[in-house]
């Protein structure tokens, strides 16, 4: 079966490194990685139904790249209003963003 939920990973508060969302067409929320705070090196989301950032508010950096493609569902960047980035890419689209 495919990725439905990352609800379980409601206790994760940081990430040292890559965080991927990917391939996951039945992913329809990131609620439960809300709990992650401070920066990552790498976000990836791509290939999901979500219809929010929302869950990301609390991240404040990408240090090297932030790629979000392939999310048809997805209205709006809501949610990463805070987000700095200190080097790298961005790279947004193939989706409704």
């Amino acid at each position: 079966p495919m990725l439905s939920s990352v609800a379980g990973l409601a206790g994760l508060t940081a990430v040292r490194g890559k965080l991927e969302v990917s391939s996951c067409p039945d992913l329809t929320s990131l609620s439960g990685l809300d709990s992650i705070a401070g920066s990552v090196d790498h976000l990836t989301i791509r290939n999901t139904s979500i219809t929010s950032l929302k869950a990301l508010d609390n991240l404040t950096a990408v240090e090297t790249a932030l790629s979000i493609q392939e999310n048809e569902q997805l209205l709006t960047m809501e949610g990463l209003q805070g987000l700095t980035m200190s080097t790298g890419e961005v790279i947004v689209g193939d989706g409704d963003a």
